[in-house]
């Protein structure tokens, strides 16, 4: 399946500019890994690495038995505990009102 990488690129980097909102936080609270992902089914690598470029945030493309193959954004929060998640809730926030397949991958450390 093809994807629209700069239309995915505009909605990450408005996402990310929803997150820094949170910027100074509080930062309390269990150190975490939270970060906000879209489900992007057959996805490449290759495109993977194409809309990391054009949106300027670290992003992994990854497949899990629960959630199947998404993008996530990695880069674009700061924090290791409350901030990020937050953060991570604000992305997912963004990209849903863009009309993408989004959440919040959750992880404690």
């Amino acid at each position: 399946m093809k994807y629209d990488s700069v239309k995915i690129a505009l909605a990450i980097r408005k996402a990310v500019q929803a997150a820094a909102v949170f910027e100074n936080d509080d930062d309390g609270g269990t150190c975490n890994f939270d970060c906000a992902y879209i489900c992007v089914p057959g996805m490449r690598e290759a495109q993977a690495k194409e809309i990391e470029a054009l949106a300027g945030v670290r992003l992994s493309l990854s497949t899990y038995r629960w959630h199947g193959r998404i993008l996530q954004i990695v880069g674009g929060r700061s924090g290791q505990g409350m901030r990020q998640t937050k953060m991570a809730e604000a992305m997912k926030n963004s990209l849903v009102a863009d009309g993408f397949d989004a959440s919040v991958y959750y992880q404690m450390d």
